[in-house]
């Protein structure tokens, strides 16, 4: 099957926002927006993107609220075609409706789309939703349930395996 779009995680995947975490937990939005020029664009993300966008069309789904996603990716230059955040389903990650959504606003059905991510909950939510999926390796250990062929220790190795398919 050829893959037509690509949906990535945004926190810990596109984005270093570590430094936010406090932040966000004590739900202190105004400092964590002022502190977006904190966070770091892993190296080789935007390349890749510019890369990937020219092959397939994307989007971002993420567990934070979209305003803050919005501020992220805008900070950061960072475009997709589609957004999908927190409050933008009824149910969250690992359940399969944000993946669903962003297929549908994509117009390309899940079993043409690769998700990208940091988080089990990304690789149960794709997988649920019928998307393939590949784990952001240069930003979050692998977990146990993830099988080692859908690790991507690096961005190079992600563009590789992408550009393969």
């Amino acid at each position: 099957m050829e893959f037509r779009g690509l949906i990535f995680d945004l926190d810990m995947t596109l984005v270093d926002t570590s430094c936010l975490e406090s932040l966000r937990q004590q739900r202190q939005w105004q400092n964590v927006y002022s502190s977006i020029p904190d966070t770091v664009l892993y190296p080789g993300v935007r390349e890749l993107i510019s890369e990937l966008t020219q092959k397939y069309v994307s989007g971002v789904v993420t567990s934070s609220p979209r305003s803050y996603a919005e501020k992220v990716l805008e900070y950061h230059s960072l475009s997709t075609e589609v957004l999908v955040a927190y409050h933008d389903t009824s149910y969250h990650k690992p359940h399969p409706a944000p993946f669903i959504m962003a297929c549908q606003k994509l117009g390309i059905p899940p079993s043409q789309i690769v998700s990208i991510g940091d988080q089990e909950n990304d690789y149960l939510a794709a997988q649920a939703a019928g998307l393939a999926h590949y784990h952001a390796g240069w930003a979050a250990e692998r977990y146990p349930t993830l099988p080692e062929a859908l690790n991507c220790p690096s961005i190079i190795h992600l563009r590789d395996v992408l550009n393969m398919k």
